[in-house]
């Protein structure tokens, strides 16, 4: 099967690759070549694919925002180009068909593949159904979801629920330290803010470096920004700490670092994106979690709720949260460790089937096996006599 996946959640965009992969398919990533529209650091997308030995092509594509309307609708050449441009790889590649993983980058490469009659299907990470994927909606074939709760954004007819993937390295049989981690002589505190990092939970962690480093090796993926250097002004107070080799930085980790960290956790702290919860839900790590408060429709907060539901969640918001309070809910947790234990979720919630629900609702779902369904559906022809 060739396979085009697409879309701004890369995470479960890679465990689908790497399902796909392990089917012999080949792979077209198309994504980013930015990190965002707003901060112009190299995204980790084209590393990460090819990483995987598929394919990556990036495309311009124009963020259209409901909130700015009239701004957004100056940016149709842009869409034009960007569809352009998607429909001229798509006819190189030739893909069997396209699955999307949301974001506006999703769109033109949608409209390109529907211009050109190639199925689509799409994957809804979210509680609440994000913009790009309501609009290819209308003309995907299927929609994979990983909550029954965003099944009424959508034509029921057409969903299906699949879970959210994780990435294959957290189920590995044995998982490899990566080289730049010491031997821990203490519990490890992993702290991230997601992919981009989080300006307040950096200015806050870096106000209680002294205590935390004292008890726990911290290990801390702040994320990039050209304009708050979040590694730089780190580094910088690293350097003053007593205890400074209890505190280890990297912008961002690769998917094999990030489950060994996550799987060998004492505690983590984090916003509550859709994958950082699903990877804490599969290793069953207690973790702190700030929700980012405005995300859509409190879709971190619905996420935060669900983990704590697991009994692996604690929850402190943003408006909430200050170096106190942080170090405050450090303790608590510590001194609490036992109450923070896995309760069984739904069936939907197991990340590790959930890549192979997808790849087989995907391989139903190709030309060729619908071509299969409808033969075999189709009635044999009655022989007529001439009398």
């Amino acid at each position: 099967m060739r396979l085009i996946i697409t879309g701004g959640h890369l995470t479960p965009a890679i465990a689908l690759i790497q399902e796909s992969i392990s089917h012999q398919d080949k792979i077209l990533f198309i994504g980013r070549k930015y990190a965002s529209s707003n901060n112009l650091v190299l995204s980790r997308e084209k590393a990460e694919v090819e990483n995987l030995s598929a394919s990556f092509q990036s495309i311009s594509t124009p963020k259209i925002e409901r909130s700015q309307l009239t701004a957004s609708l100056l940016k149709a050449p842009q869409l034009f180009f960007s569809i352009f441009q998607a429909s001229t790889i798509i006819s190189r590649f030739k893909p069997d068909i396209i699955v999307s993983f949301g974001g506006y980058l999703s769109i033109p490469v949608a409209i390109a593949a529907k211009l050109k009659s190639i199925p689509i299907i799409i994957h809804e990470q979210t509680h609440a159904a994000g913009l790009a994927n309501r609009v290819i909606s209308k003309f995907a074939i299927k929609i994979a979801l990983s909550y029954p709760s965003s099944q009424s954004y959508f034509p029921s007819t057409k969903t299906v629920i699949t879970g959210n993937p994780i990435r294959q390295s957290f189920y590995a049989n044995s998982l490899k330290k990566p080289s730049w981690i010491p031997k821990p002589a203490k519990p490890i505190l992993y702290i991230t803010g997601g992919n981009q990092g989080s300006l307040i939970i950096n200015q806050t962690i870096k106000q209680i470096l002294p205590k935390i480093t004292k008890s726990f090796l911290v290990i801390h993926s702040c994320g990039s920004s050209q304009i708050h250097r979040y590694f730089d002004s780190l580094n910088q107070a690293r350097q003053e700490l007593p205890h400074k080799n209890n505190y280890l930085i990297r912008q961002w980790l690769t998917q094999t670092e990030v489950a060994w960290v996550v799987n060998n956790s004492s505690l983590i702290i984090t916003r509550s994106g859709a994958n950082i919860v699903h990877e804490i839900l599969y290793a069953k790590k207690p973790a702190i979690l700030i929700p980012l408060p405005f995300a859509q429709k409190q879709e971190q907060l619905k996420n935060a709720q669900m983990l704590k539901a697991s009994g692996l969640g604690f929850i402190l918001s943003q408006d909430q949260l200050t170096p106190q309070t942080l170090h405050q809910s450090i303790n608590y947790v510590l001194k609490h460790h036992s109450q923070f234990t896995f309760k069984k979720l739904s069936s939907y919630y197991d990340p590790q089937k959930a890549a192979a629900r997808l790849y087989q609702l995907i391989v139903k779902n190709t030309p060729s096996k619908l071509d299969e369904k409808k033969k075999s559906q189709t009635p044999p022809k009655q022989k007529t006599t001439i009398s």
